[in-house]
């Protein structure tokens, strides 16, 4: 079998090349037994501090950039709570005579969100300051070692040897120098990692509180509603009341006794307004006590038709018919709704900010 001339000469080439020939060698790293190297320009490896500190100036830019990513990726995070998916609605003051006539929205905590969106720009701020401080150093830096090393190449040229020799004196002072500069680093880097844990801290507990208020809004709406449905049994049951009553001759003794019988009902729930009104006025008072961050404005204790609690007793003295106290009692109900919607508020605000 020929071999073609062509083969055999590519094959000796390739047996006369030597193998390092063939690899190309970084131009610095660590060699086996940990010690920093540097490749100067006619490819000589130099072992000295210079190299050391060129690897430990690109480890700490490599630190720069994950710390940069972290921060992006907290932000984004953020910027996710903030869009609004985790809930719906405004946090905002809460009109509770549309309550009345609706079932309640969740509420949207942007608040809490931007007090963690302020927080982590506040962080980032500090982030980006020291990176900028750390960068002039490390410029500064890098503009001495290429001095150091066109220093050492113009000797190594003059002298004709491999190994850059700076003398004693400048190895201590080159020495003292990078253990300064790398214990600044290090106070720095750990200001980095500080900022970054203390942002991700108030980020969690944040969340744990959008979540927290949700689930108590949610149990808010569900009341709501188990209380709409009986003031609106009630409304219908006085309207029925007040219909049969009116069917009744002006002179039947019958509807004077349902008079009497409906203005002694209407005068409880009068009674009971007037006590929820006090406890109202407690539980404001206590919760302003608390400082809380979260203003709460009670609804106006008037009814639709705009009677007070004073307006709807003067109506019950000179009530003479059904028809008369039925609208008094309707009123009466409504202002009392309010009313206990906002006890129920103003209580749960109490246990949730009372306990912080």
């Amino acid at each position: 079998m020929r071999r073609s001339p062509a083969l055999l000469l590519s094959l000796c080439v390739l047996l006369w090349t030597p193998l390092p020939a063939l690899v190309e060698e970084p131009s610095q790293g660590r060699l086996p037994d940990g010690r920093a190297f540097r490749t100067d320009s006619e490819g000589n490896q130099l072992v000295d501090y210079i190299a050391e500190l060129e690897l430990n100036v690109a480890d700490l830019n490599r630190r720069i950039i994950g710390l940069e990513n972290e921060v992006e990726q907290k932000q984004q995070i953020i910027e996710r709570l903030g869009s609004g998916q985790s809930a719906q609605g405004t946090l905002a003051e809460k009109d509770l005579l549309a309550l009345s006539r609706r079932a309640p929205q969740e509420a949207n905590c942007d608040d809490q969100v931007a007090t963690v969106r302020q927080e982590l720009l506040s962080a980032r701020d500090d982030i980006d300051i020291m990176r900028t401080n750390h960068q002039r150093e490390v410029a500064a830096y890098e503009q001495a070692l290429a001095d150091m090393r066109a220093a050492g190449a113009s000797r190594v040229a003059a002298s004709a040897s491999p190994v850059l020799d700076c003398g004693p004196a400048v190895a201590k002072a080159e020495s003292a120098k990078a253990e300064l500069y790398a214990a600044s680093l290090r106070e720095k880097d750990i200001a980095l990692q500080e900022a970054g844990m203390r942002a991700e801290e108030n980020e969690q507990r944040y969340k744990a509180q959008i979540e927290e208020l949700q689930t108590k809004l949610k149990s808010a709406s569900e009341q709501s509603d188990v209380l709409k449905a009986r003031y609106e049994q009630a409304v219908r049951s006085a309207t029925e009341q007040s219909t049969r009553a009116s069917q009744q001759p002006a002179e039947s003794p019958a509807r004077q006794r349902a008079v009497d019988s409906l203005k002694g009902n209407v005068t409880q729930e009068l009674h009971r307004v007037r006590d929820l009104l006090a406890i109202r006025e407690k539980l404001i008072g206590q919760y302003t006590r608390i400082k809380s961050p979260v203003e709460v404005r009670p609804s106006k204790a008037v009814s639709t038709r705009g009677r007070t609690h004073q307006d709807l007793s003067r109506e019950l003295k000179s009530a003479t018919s059904v028809v008369q106290l039925s609208y008094v009692q309707r009123d009466a109900l409504e202002i009392k709704r309010k009313l206990q919607d906002d006890i129920a508020l103003l209580e749960r605000m109490i246990r949730l900010y009372g306990k912080a």
